[in-house]
């Protein structure tokens, strides 16, 4: 049976109307054991305090009872800011957060949670051109500031302490699963983003072993009790898995790559990798130190709890928020620039209108007539008006010698002398 499929937007499920789908090629969230989308609630099954817009996720036909589980342990650990939402199911009278839908694979388990904006910590890190350029291996990213380094920490570690009181471990702490959405206009006071911690599709409680078939945790940023664990095998797993794959993701952050390349130097308890100082110099002696514990290869040798990890967090030193700075900055001298350009256009077009509603000013021109025995007054002058125009030209008035027009003397009326 093919463990893929397509639903295509409009089409309805359950109390839901798929909007579109993400998948993994096009470098959309979507976990190895199921399927995303982001819905709508029908207008039938609206409610006014829940969300009209979701995601939805699908288990995959191998993963059903998985998705089951995941929705249960997602359940307890909901009503922390910085882990996902899973929300009641619409048209249900009583909260069910897990429902069965006739998809095209055949019926399948689906449930629906908050849909979050954002971006992925691991599209922060992903290789710049400038990276790019300077040094061409695809393994080495980003290396993040340090105000961004400590804000991401702080708010994940409380995601993870929060779970942890809930008695889960959520085995596969990654940049894909923590998505960073900034608030809007955010960035005027602060360049802090908001975390989510996502995806429990291989989260389990301490105390109980999950049975059913299982992903497979990112090789990467699995610990090494992780990797060594199987049926034949069983390992100790709790809540020192999670600070390992914390040290793995402060690491890259720190420094643009991983400190492991591969599964046999994550459980070669011999190998150890080179300090984060040496990529990086200028890192807090502290936050290196918290690296480095939390990377040793024994779980007993690392921090035991996240509060520990909290405790020296608090001891590193405040960093500035330099990319907020240069961004209000910008959004400064932007603003400064639009008002200046405004006020010059008002001017401009202040100084067009006064100039075309300016009274236009005559224009007198002198005819003078040649001489003529027949005339007997001088002319009158005959004022004309000069087109409204922009711009008026005074007349140049070049005086003449005009010479005065000859009067014409008296004719006499003869006398007529009556004949006799």
């Amino acid at each position: 049976m093919s463990t893929t499929f397509t639903i295509e937007p409009g089409t309805t499920i359950g109390p839901y109307r798929v909007r579109r789908g993400f998948d993994r090629e096009g470098g959309k969230r979507e976990g190895g054991m199921s399927h995303v989308f982001e819905v709508e609630v029908r207008p039938e099954y609206h409610k006014p305090n829940l969300p009209n817009r979701l995601a939805l996720k699908v288990a995959k036909e191998d993963h059903q009872k998985a998705l089951v589980a995941e929705a249960d342990l997602l359940a307890k650990c909901s009503g922390h800011p910085n882990v996902v939402q899973i929300l009641p199911l619409a048209g249900f009278r009583r909260a069910t957060y897990a429902a069965r839908s006739n998809f095209p694979f055949g019926w399948g388990w689906f449930y629906t949670m908050e849909f979050v904006e954002g971006k992925t910590l691991d599209d922060y890190m992903a290789p710049s051109i400038v990276t790019s350029l300077l040094n061409p291996s695809p393994e080495i990213g980003q290396q993040l500031s340090l105000y961004k380094i400590l804000n991401i920490t702080h708010q994940l570690t409380t995601a993870l302490q929060h779970v942890h009181k809930q008695h889960i471990v959520h085995l596969d702490v990654k940049p894909q699963n923590i998505i960073l959405r900034t608030p809007t206009f955010g960035y005027l006071s602060s360049n802090k983003q908001h975390l989510v911690l996502c995806d429990f599709g291989i989260a389990r409680e301490i105390l109980h072993r999950r049975e059913e078939v299982l992903g497979i945790a990112t090789a990467e940023y699995a610990s090494p009790e992780q990797a060594r664990d199987s049926k034949r095998n069983p390992q100790t797993i709790d809540v020192r898995s999670d600070i390992f794959s914390l040290g793995i993701m402060l690491y890259q952050m720190l420094t643009g790559r991983l400190p492991f390349r591969d599964i046999a130097q994550t459980t070669d308890r011999n190998y150890a990798p080179d300090p984060p100082s040496r990529f990086r110099p200028s890192i807090p002696r502290q936050l290196e130190a918290i690296t480095l514990k939390a990377l040793a290869k024994s779980p007993s040798d690392r921090y035991q709890s996240i509060a520990e990890i909290q405790e020296i967090l608090k001891t590193v030193p405040t960093q500035p928020d330099w990319e907020a700075a240069r961004q209000r900055i910008f959004a400064g001298m932007s603003l400064t620039a639009c008002i200046a350009c405004a006020g010059l256009s008002a001017i401009a077009g202040h100084a067009i209108i006064s100039a075309s509603e300016a009274t236009p000013t005559p224009i007198v021109r002198t005819i003078t007539p040649s001489p003529s025995p027949s005339a007997t007054t001088t002319p009158k002058l005959t004022p004309t008006t000069a087109p409204q125009s922009t711009v008026t030209k005074v007349p140049t008035h070049t005086p003449t010698k005009t010479p005065r027009p000859v009067t014409p003397a008296p004719t006499v009326a003869p006398t007529l002398t009556p004949r006799k």
